[in-house]
């Protein structure tokens, strides 16, 4: 039988029971925080930081307040020179989802309409558009959908599709919830990176045993809204037009005389 924890018999935590805390085994004890923890906010986490501290804070939390909320976990982006207020993030870690597939399909909608990429996303998993296989193109066959991207070689990555589908309506609703224009939102920055690999093994014939891996990644993509497009001033197009050299105002002239 499990003995209870005394933590359950007083709110005030003392230093007899920093031992127990800093040696937090879930499976062994019965106590478990008055308060929610992110998933992101794990227990090894929880050992790293100054326990006491955290424990006391459990119970001065205010309701519906996370405890991550007063210790926030920043998550660092390859793109650092965006500015965190205009944009909207996502990120997934180890997704079990093919690499090279994925990176390939991330590169297809990068710089895209949001409204333009989720609808090229769902082609793709109705095998409606394709996806350019550029880098990883190896042992990829040939289609005629492949011509929209000057390309030859192309896929449907379905199961890509979808991850990166998933994740791209998260930060549109993200994108939301800052007060972006969603309607104005465009792919400024997607970034698939290799996680680490899942052993497995296949027997072989004449007792060989070879490995059988997956390839997981992790996905990151940053929106922010599309720059508005201003017409020069006709002031800006004449001081143009004042550097051009001889030759350049000869043929302006040339072109005028011909349009006319």
């Amino acid at each position: 039988m499990v003995t209870p924890s005394p933590l359950h018999r007083s709110h005030h935590i003392t230093d007899t029971h920093t031992r127990s805390l800093l040696h937090f085994r879930p499976a062994t004890c019965s106590f478990r925080p008055p308060c929610k923890i992110d998933c992101a906010f794990s227990l090894q986490t929880l050992s790293l930081l100054p326990s006491l501290a955290i424990m006391r804070n459990c119970h001065s939390l205010r309701p519906g307040q996370h405890l991550a909320d007063r210790y926030p976990i920043h998550v660092r982006y390859a793109a650092t020179e965006i500015e965190n207020a205009k944009s909207a993030r996502a990120r997934g870690s180890y997704l079990r989802v093919s690499f090279k597939n994925t990176r390939e399909t991330a590169q297809a909608i990068n710089g895209w309409k949001v409204t333009r990429a989720l609808q090229y996303l769902e082609n793709v998993k109705n095998h409606a558009e394709a996806v350019p296989m550029r880098r990883y193109a190896g042992s990829t066959g040939r289609t005629a959908q492949g011509k929209q991207f000057g390309v030859s070689k192309a896929r449907w990555p379905v199961k890509s599709a979808e991850f990166i589908l998933s994740l791209l309506k998260n930060a549109e609703a993200n994108a939301d919830t800052k007060g972006l224009d969603t309607s104005n939102l465009i792919v400024k920055h997607i970034q698939v990176n290799q996680a680490p690999k899942q052993r497995r093994r296949t027997y072989r014939a004449h007792g060989r045993i070879n490995p059988y891996m997956s390839n997981p990644c992790h996905i990151e993509m940053i929106l922010t809204e599309g720059e508005e497009v201003v017409q020069k001033a006709p002031e800006a197009v004449a001081r143009e037009g004042a550097r051009l050299n001889t030759r350049q105002r000869a043929q302006r002239n040339r072109r005028a005389i011909t349009a006319a």
